[in-house]
């Protein structure tokens, strides 16, 4: 995983979760019914309550590998990768929880044959 990927990563984390606090701050509170998979309030680990819960992401693909189309004024990682399971939530202190599993570099034309389904690149490499 380089630093860029991880960037990117949190740049996404950070956009989705102003948006979905601005959103519903002033949306009157219900009881959480819950999600399969989602993450539930013991496993949150922030303080607040959790605010939404969400069990997908997406990794960095297409359009959005390289410069081209900047995220925030973030450009996405010189390489696509993929996500095979995430859990996440995001609590009303604005603390954001992540679970995320399978996080690799896509089995696709572009992308090194050694680095094909691994999440790092050669420790050998300049990051």
């Amino acid at each position: 995983m380089t630093k860029r990927t991880l960037g990117v990563f949190a740049a996404l984390s950070l956009a989705a979760a102003s948006v979905t606090v601005a959103a519903l701050r002033d949306r009157p509170s219900s009881p959480q019914r819950g999600m399969p998979g989602a993450l539930s309030q013991q496993e949150h680990e922030g303080e607040g309550k959790v605010l939404i819960s969400f069990t997908s992401m997406y990794g960095v693909d297409g359009p959005f590998v390289g410069e081209a189309f900047p995220i925030g004024g973030i450009p996405g990682d010189e390489l696509p990768w993929e996500i095979r399971s995430a859990r996440g939530s995001l609590d009303t202190d604005g603390h954001l929880t992540l679970r995320i599993r399978g996080l690799v570099f896509k089995d696709e034309e572009g992308v090194p044959e050694e680095l094909r389904g691994s999440t790092t690149r050669p420790s050998s490499e300049p990051r």
